[in-house]
C-alpha cells in the first residue's frame, strides 16, 4: 500500500538589518522551545507561491515580494509512511503586521543567517537551512543585493 504525500510551502522570508541578512523565522506550533521557517501544506488547487505567502501571513504577519523561485530548493523527508515535500520561496518582507492569524500561539524573531547556528530548529528547518547557502542568488543577498531575482 502507497504512502501518503504532503506537499508543504513556505519562505525564506528576510531582511537587511546592519548590513546583515536575516531571516524571519517563528516557533513551532508542537514545540516553542524550537523554532522553524514559515510554511506548511498547500491547499487542494492553491499554487505553490500562493501556499507560501498564505502561511507567512498566517504564520508570522508578513507581507513581501517572492524574488526567486526556489526550484532547486526543494526537500523530502519521510516520517513513517508519510512523505513530505518541501518547496521554499525567497521573498523579501516588506511589511510585519502587529496582529496577525496565529500571533497568540507563535513568536516570531529575525535571527542572522550567520548566527543560525545558535537557534535550535526544527528538524524541518535544519533540513531547509542546510539547502539555502546552494541557492546562487543567496550571496549576492547576503551582501546586501535585493534586486536580484
Amino acid at each position: 500500500m502507497a504512502g501518503r504525500l504532503i506537499m508543504s510551502a513556505g519562505c525564506f522570508a528576510f531582511r537587511h538589518h546592519k548590513k546583515q541578512m536575516q531571516l524571519l523565522l517563528v516557533q513551532s506550533a508542537s514545540d516553542g522551545d524550537f523554532w522553524t521557517l514559515p510554511g506548511g501544506a498547500v491547499k487542494r488547487n492553491e499554487s505553490l507561491s500562493r501556499a507560501a505567502t498564505r502561511e507567512l501571513w498566517e504564520e508570522a504577519g508578513a507581507k513581501g515580494k517572492i524574488l526567486v523561485r526556489h526550484q532547486p530548493l526543494y526537500a523530502e523527508r519521510k516520517r513513517g509512511r508519510v512523505r513530505f515535500c518541501y518547496s521554499y520561496f525567497l521573498l523579501r518582507v516588506d511589511d510585519l503586521a502587529k496582529k496577525w492569524p496565529e500571533a497568540k500561539k507563535r513568536k516570531r524573531q529575525w535571527v542572522a543567517v550567520a548566527d543560525m547556528g545558535e537557534v535550535k530548529l526544527t528538524h524541518k528547518g535544519e533540513i531547509l537551512m542546510k539547502l539555502l547557502p546552494s541557492h546562487p542568488h543567496v550571496a549576492s543577498l547576503m551582501s546586501g543585493d535585493s534586486k536580484k531575482g
